[in-house]
Formats: C-alpha cells, sequence, structure tokens
C-alpha cells in the first residue's frame, strides 16, 4: 500500500513538473485548470468459463459525479497540439440489477489523458477542436452502499487500468468547454475475483465527461 500511494505521488509530481518547465520555455504553450460533471456507468459481464452459457452483462446506472484537474497544451503547428492532463475523478453508479442487491457505487481515481488536439481557428484565440488519445487510472476509493451499510470494495480493483478518450470543444479566449467520451478498455476488476470455480466479473467503465476550463 506505501508503495502505490509513493507511485502516485510520483506521478503526479512528474507531470507537474512536466506541465511547469512546458509552460516555463514556450511562450505558445498553454497551462489551466478544469473541471465538470462526470456521468459514466459501468458495464459488467459475468461469464461462467468456456463451454458454459452464454455470458450476463448489466449496466450499472449512471449518477451524475464530477472532475477536477489541470492541463497543458503544446502546439505542435497551427493546427495540432498535445495536451496532457490529470484528473481527479468523482463516479457515481446506481446498481439496479436483477442479479444484485440494489446499491449506490462511489468511484474516485486519478485519471492521466494524453490526448492529441486538431484546432479550427475562428479569430484570434477563439477555435473549435477535436481531440483523442488514451488515459491511464489509478483507483483511489471505493465504496458500495446498501441500504445504511457501506463496504470499501477498493480492494476488488486494479491499481491500474486504462481507456480511449474522443470529444470536441470551444477555445474562447482563456476559457475552454469540452465533452468527450471515456471508452474503458481493461478491466477495472482484479483479474482473480472469481465467482465459483469457473466464472469471473469483468468491468469497464463508460460516459460522457463536461468540463470548462481556463488557462493562465
Amino acid at each position: 500500500m506505501k508503495v502505490y500511494k509513493c507511485f502516485n505521488l510520483s506521478l503526479i509530481y512528474v507531470v507537474l513538473l512536466f506541465f511547469y518547465t512546458g509552460n516555463a520555455t514556450a511562450q505558445n504553450d498553454i497551462f489551466g485548470i478544469k473541471g465538470g460533471i462526470t456521468y459514466m456507468g459501468t458495464n459488467v459481464t459475468f461469464s461462467q468459463g468456456q463451454g458454459q452459457a452464454n455470458p450476463a452483462n448489466y449496466t450499472t446506472d449512471a449518477v451524475i459525479g464530477y472532475g477536477v484537474g489541470i492541463y497543458a497544451e503544446y502546439k505542435l503547428g497551427r493546427y495540432i497540439s498535445f495536451q496532457p492532463e490529470v484528473h481527479y475523478m468523482f463516479i457515481n453508479n446506481e446498481q439496479n440489477s436483477q442479479f444484485l442487491p440494489q446499491a449506490e457505487v462511489r468511484y474516485q481515481s486519478i485519471q492521466v489523458p494524453v490526448l492529441l488536439r486538431v484546432n479550427f481557428p475562428l479569430r484570434e484565440r477563439t477555435a473549435i477542436y477535436a481531440l483523442g488519445g488514451g488515459f491511464g487510472g489509478f483507483p483511489q476509493k471505493a465504496e458500495a452502499r446498501v441500504g445504511d451499510v457501506a463496504e470499501n470494495i477498493k480492494n476488488e480493483l486494479e491499481t491500474f487500468h486504462y481507456g480511449a478518450i474522443a470529444g470536441a470543444g470551444l477555445q474562447a479566449g482563456l476559457f475552454c468547454f469540452e465533452l468527450r467520451y471515456h471508452f474503458g478498455i481493461s478491466n477495472i476488476l482484479v483479474e482473480d475475483d472469481e465467482i465459483g470455480p469457473s466464472g469471473r466479473f469483468e468491468a469497464k467503465q463508460n460516459g460522457i465527461y463536461a468540463t470548462m476550463g481556463i488557462s493562465f
């Protein structure tokens, strides 16, 4: 656990140093903060192994959460930018499956997107843009609440997961507005989270993240 926490802190320090150094050495590069609303569900698949019945699938209902973070934009040309970010995400779900008890599930994680941005300038410091890339996620907390009983489920999550991002935005002076979709690729549950002798759960998180940012 101590090693994992040190890794997370080291990651944040390295990214912050990367942002600061780039911002200080290139006049056209941008550093800023952003935050917004998450609306992401978790798609869960239960498989009983080869030769068994088809996997059972269900998706937990998305509930509004939020995220906050920092970002940098490094100009690679008039139209292309490289945009790394670090966000602290609060992702909330409601579990209403007929197979499991009704529950509220709350996730907190650090996400590190690495994005390529294509800008379509309208006038000075105003543009619409498309962006896409990947992200890595590092769970920090997770809790499932059934009625008044809360259970810590962080140990059931992988220490790292990853996915892809696609979205679009509007740059208006110092402000930017983005709408992006997060596609979960890897299983967020530990690989040995088995149910019975030949069954396992897999879970991937997908959904919307709408943000507003300001640059300095």
